[in-house]
């Protein structure tokens, strides 16, 4: 899950970043504003992606859970 929501930053926070901040990175270069700025950049797509990942997981587990509490009850 973490595996996956890391990648998820960096594919599609990197896009973002480059979208946004190549004009800024292709006249100025690399600045500490800008890997401040990378930085969230990044951690939004993770964020989003492991929290997705955990609430999926929960409704699974608790739709299996109902799922096997309904079938001792027949």
């Amino acid at each position: 899950m973490i595996f996956r929501s890391l990648f998820t930053a960096v594919f599609v926070g990197g896009l973002l970043f480059a979208i946004n901040s190549g004009g800024a990175i292709a006249s100025a270069g690399f600045t500490g504003g800008l890997a401040i700025k990378l930085l969230l950049t990044m951690l939004i797509p993770f964020a989003v992606s492991l929290s997705s990942a955990a609430l999926t997981r929960h409704e699974l587990i608790r739709q299996t859970a109902a799922a096997g509490a309904a079938g001792k009850c027949g």
